[in-house]
């Protein structure tokens, strides 16, 4: 089992509390942003064994300093969940490359390469690759699930974004 946290607004937490368990919600995606994130539900169809549908929720590899802003709006509740997770069932791809996939731009490795513009979106994933690279380097590490059982659930910490 390896640590994860995640950052939810209270709508998500309480209806987790409901189900018993955290899920992405589409309806929450901004509509700009809607072809990334089917891709990449489809990544996690195709990469995460066995497949759970479902849309992402965000993980990150290392406690988030809250007392950052971007979290979310301003002055809005956010809830701060510690989990622990088989890392078999978490996606790791680089939060920095995601951008690429966010704003349909081409991942390359050098500015002359020709590649298909989704099959360069799967170098997100090469961590090893992109730290490697002298343009990428170190970045931070992000991950996706479908869902998040509360049993795995470590620390609940409410908190207001800045």
């Amino acid at each position: 089992m390896t640590t994860y946290w995640t950052i939810q607004d209270l709508p998500a937490w309480e209806q987790a509390q409901v189900t018993k368990q955290l899920t992405g919600n589409p309806t929450f995606i901004h509509p700009d942003f809607k072809p990334a994130y089917d891709w990449m539900v489809a990544q996690m169809q195709v990469r995460l064994l066995p497949v759970t549908p479902g849309y992402p929720i965000w993980l990150w590899t290392t406690r988030p300093d809250l007392r950052e802003s971007g979290y979310a709006e301003r002055g809005t509740p956010q809830v701060l969940l510690h989990c622990t997770l088989d890392p078999a069932s978490v996606l790791l791809s680089d939060y920095m490359a995601w951008h690429h996939v966010l704003n349909e731009w081409t991942l390359t490795w050098e500015e002359a390469e020709e590649i298909d513009q989704q099959k360069s979106w799967e170098r997100i994933f090469d961590l090893e690759a992109l730290a490697k690279h002298p343009d990428w380097g170190i970045n931070t590490t992000q991950g996706v699930v479908p869902s998040i059982p509360l049993d795995q659930l470590k620390l609940v910490k409410v908190f207001t974004a800045r």
